[in-house]
């Protein structure tokens, strides 16, 4: 398996240092989300009740956990907010350039190419300080423990991931999927005894209440046909699909990402598995930001080291579609034309053709290296 030369190792870093530069300052003079997150943290910090005065007409609050997790930027904040977002920017950035460089196989241009491959959402990410960078450092470190035999350590992390925005919960199924039950019990623990936490400080008799209020905001809200919500529920509702239609093809997702990991050949990295799984989480998620699709990246990553030299036609234009649709490439040029494409869930479908590659190469009867040929090296 190919590692990165210290020379690409060093270009990398510097890069993520040059890309600190830009999207730490536009972090800092924004970043409504993690402002919003910090309102929880300092609720939990003063006693005050947890989802007080909250709106859900475009979003949900992050799960309890958050609340929990982001203590120590809320008392930053306190005495600078500016700080407390410049430290939160940074730490996203130093997880998705860990992402890029952990995993083997790849050499610097593909790493880019993948990088590129989710660009605007990462973009976006920074602008509103969300929290898809976190999770995708933890998806990621749980893949590579979870390779290594270290099932304990990546529990905590899919646990901790799942505790922090829910939806990641989907690589609990695939735990149980592998027979991986040290980490799946360790996984459920962490994701319940974190929530739990955070929650404690009110008393043992108000956890479920708290509980149950997040529960029934995230029923609420006008976001589930909102035109950025680009998960496939959204889309369906967009078109008026009756909700069962919806369920149905978020189910048959998970089948499908089920009945691939259960058939995987033996040569098969956890890495690739994950990042199926991550693209489905995604996908059937009630709620999807532009901001989400980063967690895609891993799913990049392994298509551009499994890809052919000669892919062929119908492959090369399932990918190119992927990428014109996970970058979203097309919603920079105007603010409406990006509204056209968004109504149109120009996101979606990119996960969709994602994760039809991701099909047809995780079931080919090999898997090899990709020969020089279409892609640099």
């Amino acid at each position: 398996m190919r590692s990165l030369s210290v020379r690409e190792q060093r270009a990398l870093l510097l890069l993520g240092c040059l890309w600190a530069a830009v999207v730490v300052p536009v972090g800092v003079h924004k970043g409504p989300d993690f402002v919003a997150e910090l309102g929880q943290a300092e609720r939990l910090l003063h006693g005050r009740p947890l989802f007080e005065d909250v709106s859900t007409s475009l979003g949900l609050p992050w799960p309890p956990f958050s609340a929990l997790a982001l203590v120590p930027f809320a008392l930053v904040a306190a005495a600078s907010v500016p700080l407390a977002k410049a430290c939160w920017a940074l730490a996203g950035v130093a997880c998705v350039v860990w992402t890029g460089l952990a995993p083997q196989g790849l050499s610097a241009r593909r790493i880019l190419l993948a990088v590129a491959a989710v660009g605007v959402p990462l973009e976006t990410n920074f602008e509103y300080l969300n929290i898809s960078p976190v999770l995708l450092a933890l998806a990621v470190a749980a893949a590579l423990d979870l390779e290594a035999g270290r099932d304990i350590r990546a529990g905590v992390w899919i646990g901790l991931a799942t505790a922090l925005k829910a939806f990641p919960g989907l690589l609990l199924l695939y735990l149980a999927l592998r027979h991986r039950w040290r980490a799946l019990v360790v996984g459920v623990s962490t994701g319940l005894a974190a929530t739990v936490l955070a929650v404690l400080p009110y008393g043992l008799r108000q956890v479920p209440p708290l509980l149950l209020k997040w529960v029934e905001l995230a029923r609420a809200g006008g976001w589930v046909v909102h035109v950025g919500n680009q998960s496939l529920p959204a889309m369906l509702g967009r078109a008026e699909a009756p909700a069962t239609v919806a369920l149905c093809a978020s189910v048959s997702l998970v089948v499908l990402a089920a009945v691939i990991v259960h058939s995987r050949v033996r040569e098969a990295r956890v890495i690739d598995e994950v990042g199926l799984v991550l693209v489905v989480s995604v996908l059937i998620s009630p709620i999807a930001w532009s901001h989400y699709y980063p967690l895609m990246l891993p799913a990049w990553m392994t298509v551009l080291r499994l890809l052919p030299s000669r892919p062929g036609a119908g492959l090369a234009a399932l990918i190119v579609a992927a990428g014109v649709g996970t970058s979203g490439v097309l919603t920079v040029w105007s603010r409406d034309l990006k509204l056209v494409l968004l109504g149109h869930s120009i996101f979606v479908w990119g996960a969709l053709a994602l994760l039809a590659v991701l099909v047809w190469l995780l079931t080919a009867p090999r898997i090899v290296p990709p020969r020089p040929g279409l892609l640099p090296t």
